[in-house]
């Protein structure tokens, strides 16, 4: 074989190699991009949840990546630990119907959340559902 049939070889398989990597990398944005969440090693982020109906009020919504809270158990939050709630950010949703407040401890602290309002868990804290149970998204 000569030399240019060697390139032309070597750049088809490097360009099969590149189409197979985008591929892969286009379904598994389109996955985050569906769920509206990113998963890293030692992080989990939510971002842009539908979280209310159009006329404002709260959307009750469980999906496979949420986390349940049950009322009066606390949780840890570590990065390297497969049983502790990820450090990030998420999203606090109400489970009951006409609760748009609960109170939730953070850290050392219980102040009153909203349906829906931000929350950001630190590596090696821990959180309580005070109120009432809360998912976590």
């Amino acid at each position: 074989m000569d030399t240019l049939a060697i390139i032309g070889i070597a750049a088809a398989a490097v360009l099969v190699i590149l189409v197979v990597v985008l591929v892969v990398a286009n379904k598994k944005w389109n996955k985050k991009k569906k769920s509206g969440i990113v998963d890293t090693k030692n992080a989990r982020y939510t971002f842009d949840t539908n979280t209310t109906t159009a006329d404002g009020d709260a959307k009750m919504s469980f999906t496979r990546e949420d986390i349940v809270l049950k009322q009066g158990e606390t949780y840890r939050v570590a990065a390297n630990d497969k049983t502790a709630i990820k450090p990030g950010k998420y999203t606090v949703l109400a489970t009951e119907n006409g609760l748009p407040k609960f109170n939730m401890r953070i850290g050392s602290y219980v102040r009153e959340y909203k349906h829906g309002q931000d929350v950001i868990l630190a590596d090696n804290s821990e959180i309580t559902a005070v109120s009432a149970s809360v998912i976590l998204r």
